[in-house]
């Protein structure tokens, strides 16, 4: 079987990246958290009882938020 050219032209280019779901709503960071293992099987063992069971990244970002807003951090002033 001879290979046509434009084949493997087209093979040889890069092709975008469709990792993930296409975002929906503003852009997230993503930031690394390592816990300890206790911390961590804690965390999920409480998660995994509540119904509707949440997103952890959501429970996480509720969670910074409070810490943030305690310290006097958040909202920033900045946000609309």
């Amino acid at each position: 079987m001879i290979a046509r050219a434009d084949t493997m032209l087209r093979m040889s280019k890069k092709q975008p990246s469709q990792r993930g779901r296409p975002s929906s709503g503003p852009k997230r960071v993503v930031i690394t958290l390592r816990l300890a293992p206790e911390l961590a099987t804690a965390f999920k063992d409480h998660i995994g009882t509540l119904r509707p069971r949440p997103d952890a990244n959501a429970v996480l970002e509720m969670l910074v938020e409070a810490y943030l807003e305690q310290a006097g951090k958040w909202p920033p002033a900045s946000l609309p």
